[in-house]
């Protein structure tokens, strides 16, 4: 049964003992004065009543079921984040170790920082063998320019 059932269900149980408390009452107040009905008023007092107390046993039951269903919701949704916490705790404290975390982060830290430099590096690099690839390209064309200029001199 669905949250929404077992609401719907309690709320109609509520209204039916309503509904007995105020048929029970009109039931006395009908009957009040009347002394030859007074066999028939216990009777119908007494199976609003049962009634009454069956309905009330029943909504107790619901209840019950719907409180014990929710607790078992809210146990199992906070072992899921027990289970969660944990695990993360491990992950990022590996067997209770503190300083090791922060060994960790040092260690990862010191590993960007050295990715970082070997990046520059790599970069500087390129860009010099670019330079000196440049320069030699345009003292080579300097240099064809002047072997043609040479050649169309007379001599």
């Amino acid at each position: 049964m669905t949250d929404k059932e077992l609401e719907t269900k309690i709320l109609s149980q509520l209204s039916d003992i309503t509904t007995n408390v105020a048929v029970l009452a009109a039931s006395l107040k009908e009957h009040k004065g009347d002394s030859s009905r007074r066999a028939d008023q216990i009777t119908i007092v007494q199976l609003n009543l049962q009634e009454l107390k069956h309905d009330i046993k029943d909504f107790k039951q619901d209840f019950t079921d719907h409180v014990e269903k929710f607790d078992l919701h809210v146990e199992e949704e906070m072992a899921e984040h027990r289970n969660s916490i944990a695990a993360f705790k491990e992950a990022a404290f590996p067997n209770g170790d503190l300083p090791g975390h922060k060994v960790a982060h040092e260690n990862d830290m010191q590993q960007r920082r050295e990715t970082q430099e070997i990046k520059k590096d790599v970069v500087s690099h390129v860009l010099k063998g670019a330079f000196w690839a440049a320069a030699a390209g345009i003292f080579w064309a300097v240099m064809q320019a002047i072997k043609l200029w040479m050649n169309t001199i007379p001599v």
